[in-house]
């Protein structure tokens, strides 16, 4: 049934779905997801004899190669969502890095990185200081 419909109306209608239940979608590249082994990550065309067995070369490991492919994508599509969930983690370490550089402790550090700081969305959270200290000459610069 799926395959009648061209990919755009598919991803259209996945945005759909993700917009209306808050649900994640992950697009995963399904190349040599059929060669691969779940088990080992072997990869090699000669993992699959025929189109209904597969079996590792490696680890001798046989599976239906449906199967072999489906625990394949899968578990691209949980890696996906790990690495947006560490790509957020450490976006969010960086906001807490520089809200504490512009802390009591250093108010204000004066440099020429204050405008790419102010200009980046990360950094939209983070307060503008009322006091600049210029660095190189040592004195405040109320500006």
């Amino acid at each position: 049934m799926l395959i009648r419909f061209g990919l755009g109306e598919i991803r259209r209608k996945l945005e759909e779905v993700r917009e209306e239940y808050g649900i994640e979608v992950v697009y995963v590249n399904p190349a040599y997801s059929s060669q691969a082994c779940s088990n080992c990550w072997y990869v090699d065309k000669e993992n699959r004899k025929t189109r209904s067995e597969f079996e590792c070369k490696l680890c001798s490991r046989k599976l239906h190669p449906a199967v072999n492919a489906s625990r394949n994508l899968l578990s691209g599509g949980k890696w996906s969502l790990r690495l947006r969930g560490m790509e957020q983690a450490l976006t969010k370490q960086v906001k807490v890095f520089i809200k504490n550089l512009f802390s009591e402790r250093f108010k204000c550090l004066w440099s020429k990185a204050q405008g790419l700081i102010e200009r980046n969305p990360y950094f939209q959270l983070v307060p503008k200081p009322e006091v600049w200290i210029n660095v190189h000459r040592r004195d405040i610069c109320p500006c």
